[in-house]
Formats: structure tokens, sequence, C-alpha cells
């Protein structure tokens, strides 16, 4: 059994660009308006994890280092596409919901299944809570779980 690395939000998204083109530190700078002190860690850290390999690259007058996503790397995408956290649920649902357009097929149910449970999950911890912020998340969480059932049964 293979082991795919837990990416952050910021990794998953330096690995889908980099997936699209091959892409230098300056240029995920630019495409992500992140600093370099979290962007130029987070392609080291894919990097040793073999998910990036660096090649220096002609560009113009001067070389770069261009980034390309391995095989591994490539799967990973795929795998933490598919595979939300409870964590990503809490802070960003619609965020992680948007993934679907990136997944097909199989990739498209197993993301489908875990978004069911965990909208389901996320819904349950604000069950008997007061206020009306929590009532209102409370209702969209399940919404999103009801809804996720629904696109299973459809793509099933």
């Amino acid at each position: 059994m293979r082991h795919t690395p837990v990416l952050s939000a910021l990794e998953l998204r330096i690995l889908g660009l980099i997936r699209e083109s091959p892409r230098s530190g300056y240029d995920l700078r630019k495409l992500l308006a992140a600093s370099p002190g979290a962007i130029y860690p987070a392609v080291k850290r894919l990097a040793a994890a073999g998910l990036l390999e660096g090649r220096s690259e002609a560009t113009g007058a001067r070389k770069k280092e261009m980034f390309h996503a391995t095989a591994a790397g490539r799967r990973a995408l795929r795998d933490g596409l598919e595979r939300p956290t409870l964590d990503e649920m809490r802070r960003d649902p619609q965020g992680v919901a948007a993934r679907l357009r990136f997944l097909e097929g199989m990739a498209a149910q197993a993301f489908l299944e875990e978004y069911a449970r965990l909208s389901a999950q996320c819904a349950e911890e604000l069950k008997g809570t007061s206020g009306l912020a929590a009532q209102h998340d409370a209702a969209l969480y399940a919404a999103r779980a009801k809804w996720a059932a629904a696109a299973l049964k459809r793509i099933g």
C-alpha cells in the first residue's frame, strides 16, 4: 500500500498549478499572492517528499529553477483532492466542494462519499447549540450532506 502524504491547502494549490505547467518559485508567488515565507518552504517540503522536482532552465536572459510535478506528485494531488479533511470542511466547505470540477468517475465518487460524511459530522457537532449562527451552519452542513448523497445516487 502506498503512502500518500497529507497536504495543506497551499501545497495542493502549488501542486495543481505546477501540474498545469512548470513554474518557478517566483511564478508561484505571483499566482498565489503569497509571501516567500509561505511559498518556498512549501515547495521545499513537496520536493523533499518527491512530489516536485526542480530543473534549472533558461527563461529569457537567465536560468531559473522550474518545478515540475512528478508522477507521485500527480497522484498526491489527485488523492488530496479526493479526501477533504474535517478541518477543511469547518473552514471552507464551499472551497472543498469546488474540487469537484477536477474530479470524475471513481475519484468524484470517493470525494462525494467523504464530503457527505464530513458534512453530516459537522452538522451533528452543531446540533443542539444555541444561537442563530450555529443553527444556520448546522442547517447548511445538513443540506450539503443531503446534496452529496443525492449526487452520489445520480453518478452511481
